[in-house]
């Protein structure tokens, strides 16, 4: 019973970790999409400058405000998802720990009763021979 209470726990402790492993994954993904938006914007801010300087390529500017506010809607519904999944790690983290500590525990536990076990057996011993 023991042994499969502990194995339960590691199962989900296992389970856990490989949930918060995905979240971290995702939450990474969503950054690196804020971080491909945000140099996106600085490459359409860059080239509305130079719409100034002679030569240079000519971008309608209503084209660069239309993708500016685009990647504005985008870089907020990025941001709520990261929010929400960095939320989501948070409830996975705790239960990591709340599972961890519970693992603990119960390996204490076992720790007392076959210590408690072994003292009872000594004194048994000494019983035994006091009467002998």
């Amino acid at each position: 019973m023991a042994s499969s209470k502990r194995a339960s726990y590691l199962s989900l402790i296992r389970l856990q970790t490989l949930e918060k492993a995905r979240a971290e994954m995702a939450i990474a993904s969503l950054n690196t999409q804020l971080l491909a938006i945000a140099d996106e914007n600085d490459a359409l801010l860059k080239m509305q400058d130079d719409r100034f300087k002679p030569g240079a390529d000519l971008v309608p500017p209503d084209m660069i405000i239309k993708r500016l506010e685009m990647n504005r809607s985008r870089t907020n519904h990025l941001t709520d998802q990261v929010g929400a999944q960095r939320k989501g790690l948070l409830k996975i983290s705790r239960t990591l720990d709340v599972l961890n500590n519970r693992l603990r525990a119960h390996e204490n536990d076992l720790t007392r009763s076959d210590a408690a076990l072994e003292i009872d057996e000594y004194i048994c011993q000494l019983a035994g021979k006091a009467t002998n």
